[in-house]
């Protein structure tokens, strides 16, 4: 699998290491020193200092999940919503919804659940806008506040009026790119890769996975978390995510940020 080269992999490094810098309070700054194997990008910090040892690689993809998660999307989203909406013979609408991920446990599922059907519910029943108004946009707290509970995984839900009396029909996708996955899960089987290939000779060196099928979320590094925290310590100093999706970011999955990390 190839790694991240050329332009890439400078805006790579270069939104890495302002991340490093900005939570370790450090001045790194990218070596004229070739790098060596293992290490991929080589940083120079104050004089006297130790340089900083990044080994970099792509989150892998897991066909196993690819497949999984639109069939999980369509048993715990859209075949629920489509009972929901038959058992009050809703008519009149189109429910367009975008499901990147899912959560892991099944509470977390029933959660995620109830908080989309009590977003779309409110907007179906008799209490709504009369069929000639037709409503572009309308926030209220009761929105905000269920949506910053499904925001890591719903990208985009849609209640639209239309005209006629059919019952309300459902447009749906398992993933705002058409293609997924379970970022977390990408992460960790790249962790382990690098793990098993370098074992001890990675002390010394930072893991920094570039994750490039979808940009990973809070929810995506609190999972990784958990993954690394149930498996023997990994070899690494400290393990990053990095993603150019959008706004380029970088933030550290391991070890845990602790409080005193948070108000620096």
């Amino acid at each position: 699998m190839a790694e991240p080269k050329g332009k890439e992999a400078e805006l790579i490094r270069d939104t890495f290491i302002e991340a490093y810098n900005r939570l370790h309070g450090t001045t790194y700054t990218p070596s004229s020193t070739k790098p060596s194997e293992p290490t991929d990008l080589l940083f120079d910090g104050s004089p006297g200092s130790e340089p900083l040892k990044v080994q970099l690689t792509r989150a892998v993809g897991d066909r196993e999940s690819e497949f999984r998660h639109p069939a999980e999307v369509t048993r715990w989203v859209i075949d629920r919503l489509q009972s929901h909406l038959r058992a009050i013979n809703s008519r009149g609408f189109v429910v367009s919804i975008s499901v990147d991920r899912l959560p892991r446990t099944t509470d977390e599922k029933h959660r995620l659940f109830a908080r989309l059907w009590a977003m779309i519910f409110r907007y179906l029943g008799p209490l709504g806008p009369p069929r000639s108004t037709v409503r572009r946009l309308h926030v209220d707290r009761y929105v905000l506040q269920d949506y910053q509970e499904i925001a890591d995984f719903v990208s985009d839900l849609d209640v639209c009026q239309v005209e006629g009396d059919q019952p309300t029909s459902i447009i749906s996708s398992s993933t705002a790119g058409a293609f997924i996955v379970d970022v977390a899960r990408q992460a960790a089987i790249s962790l382990k890769d690098k793990a098993e290939r370098y074992r001890s000779s990675a002390s010394d060196h930072v893991l920094l996975i570039a994750c490039e099928t979808l940009p990973y979320s809070g929810y995506d590094l609190r999972a990784l978390e958990e993954a690394i925290g149930a498996q023997p310590p990994p070899p690494f100093r400290e393990i990053w995510l990095v993603s150019l999706w959008g706004e380029p970011r970088a933030d550290r999955a391991w070890p845990p940020l602790t409080v005193s990390d948070l108000a620096e």
